[in-house]
C-alpha cells in the first residue's frame, strides 16, 4: 500500500511507520525515546498508529502493544474510519478486547 506517500501533509511519523510494517519491537524501542505526543500523533490522513496497524500489516501484537500504551480505538480519521471498525473487519478478537474496558462500571451513564 503507497497511500501514506498521497497524504496532504507529510506527518507519517517512526511510530506509524513501525505500525505500517508490524514490528512490535519497534515500537517497544521508540516508547522510552521519543515524546509521549509523537507516538500518539495522527497521520495526515487523522490516522493513529493503531488504525495504520489494522489496515496495513494486521499484526497481532503490534495492535495490542498500542492498546495497552491507551491508544485511541475510537478516534476517527478523515474518512471516518477507526481502529475499532477497522478491527471489526480484520481482527474480530481484538474489536472485542477493544470493547472490554468501555463495558467497565466506570463507563456507566447512571
Amino acid at each position: 500500500r503507497i497511500e501514506w506517500l498521497l497524504q496532504p501533509t507529510p506527518s507519517f511519523s517512526l511510530a506509524h511507520a513501525a505500525a505500517f510494517n508490524g514490528n512490535k519491537q519497534v515500537l517497544e524501542y521508540l516508547v522510552p525515546r521519543v515524546n509521549e505526543s509523537s507516538i500518539f500523533t495522527v497521520d495526515g490522513s487523522g490516522s493513529n498508529p493503531l488504525l495504520t496497524a489494522l489496515s496495513s500489516s494486521r499484526d497481532l501484537p503490534s495492535v495490542r502493544f498500542l492498546l495497552e500504551l491507551g491508544m485511541d480505538a475510537f478516534a476517527k480519521n478523515e474518512l471516518g474510519q477507526s481502529a475499532f471498525s477497522m478491527a471489526v473487519e480484520v481482527l474480530p478478537e481484538i474489536a472485542a478486547e477493544m470493547l472490554n474496558p468501555k463495558a467497565r462500571f466506570e463507563y456507566r451513564w447512571w
